[in-house]
């Protein structure tokens, strides 16, 4: 029997309450320069308390050029790219036999990077079980880790000490609500706490509150997800003082045959949670 794959997307925007206003940029030009001469700007804009520039607009209509690395990768779940000091890496979760790779860029993510199986560290993952990806948290100098893995219900930290090119030692709790579920995880700052938010596939955001620190034992809450049989990957966004869940969800099956639905929406993450 042949099965029947469709793909939907579609994108929502849902409105909370609004606890600050968007600032409005506003700048004009004074007479046309020529090159090497100098050219004045005055600044209009409300709302705004910092500045960036950028002259080269249109950065993401060039359709980009994909480069096989051809990197030993072994069914990978996840790539965490991340800026420290002066150089560039990327950390990839191998499912297939449960360990972490490093990926050492240099200063450039242009460069063909040099790669360190690190390992299953700490014999904590359950090869083949299925993980989120690595969350990669910076905090009092020390980098930290957090995998969530599904065939245990383990929510994992590593401790990298004060660089990323460390073997790091890990930690680990386990949490009931992650057992056969976990999926993709993201790690957001919000006056001063850390919040953990992990997609279940059962529908579900799991939600750890670290407080003033990753080193902390959370709290855990969660937030349902009205309409989504399974939730995929989750992704959290500020805008305005808005706190915004962008979400991927999986519906199946429909009919007689399969049918894939990815849904990508925004929905709401109300304020009191993150007090």
């Amino acid at each position: 029997m042949r099965r029947k794959l469709t793909l939907a997307t579609s994108l929502a925007l849902v409105s909370i309450q609004l606890f600050g206003q968007c600032p409005t940029p506003g700048f004009t030009i004074g007479s046309a320069g020529c090159a090497n001469q100098s050219v004045s700007f005055t600044n209009t804009s409300s709302g705004a308390t910092s500045y960036e520039w950028d002259f080269c607009g249109g950065d993401f209509d060039a359709v980009p050029i994909a480069t096989n690395l051809g990197l030993p990768f072994l069914n990978p779940l996840g790539i965490t790219p991340v800026f420290d000091g002066s150089n560039w890496f990327a950390f990839v979760n191998n499912d297939g036999d449960g360990t972490i790779v490093r990926l050492d860029f240099g200063s450039s993510l242009m460069n063909v990077p040099v790669t360190t199986n690190l390992g299953n560290i700490g014999g904590e993952i359950s090869a083949g079980l299925g993980r989120s990806n690595l969350e990669l948290i910076k905090e009092g100098g020390n980098w930290y880790g957090l995998l969530a893995c599904q065939g245990n219900a383990k929510l994992i930290r590593y401790d990298f000490g004060n660089s990323l090119t460390n073997i790091p030692t890990s930690t680990s709790t386990v949490y009931a609500q992650l057992g056969s579920s976990a999926f993709f995880l993201n790690a957001i700052q919000d006056n001063g706490n850390l919040f953990l938010f992990i997609a279940n596939t059962n529908a579900t955001i799991e939600v750890f509150n670290y407080g003033s620190s990753i080193t902390n034992t959370p709290t855990t809450s969660t937030i349902s997800v009205p309409g989504a049989s399974l939730l995929f990957d989750v992704d959290i966004v500020k805008y305005c003082d808005q706190w915004l869940v962008l979400r991927v969800v999986i519906q199946h099956p429909r009919f007689s045959g399969w049918i894939l639905e990815l849904r990508l929406r925004m929905h709401p993450l109300f304020r009191p949670l993150l007090l």
